[in-house]
């Protein structure tokens, strides 16, 4: 399995893509970027919040641990922040404004 990068964003912060090591999770992790980016062409950063899958801080009864990711326009403003998980399935995080301004695209 060999991860695709994804085509605009540019990796910002302490946390390097190469940083994680499972090619699962990092074919997840560009799978849910492309996404992003087809919804919302403001995307332009992201930042890995950790390289390590780790369970939810905002809510302690999800199941599926995951990695989190803050996307940022060109200027290095935060849009958003949202969970990867393992399978591929990505969610806005619950405390997001973000959330808002996607359903509205």
């Amino acid at each position: 399995m060999q991860a695709t990068k994804a085509m605009f964003t540019q990796f910002v912060g302490k946390v390097k893509r190469t940083d994680i090591v499972n090619p699962t999770w990092l074919v997840a992790l560009d799978s849910a970027l492309k996404e992003a980016e087809e919804k919302d062409p403001r995307i332009k950063q992201a930042e890995i919040r950790g390289a390590t899958p780790h369970p939810s801080n905002d809510d302690p009864e999800a199941p599926k641990p995951h990695l989190s990711v803050i996307v940022k326009d060109t200027d290095g403003k935060r849009i958003g922040t949202f969970h990867v998980h393992e399978d591929g399935t990505s969610e806005l995080s619950q405390n997001s404004r973000w959330k808002v301004k996607l359903e509205e695209c």
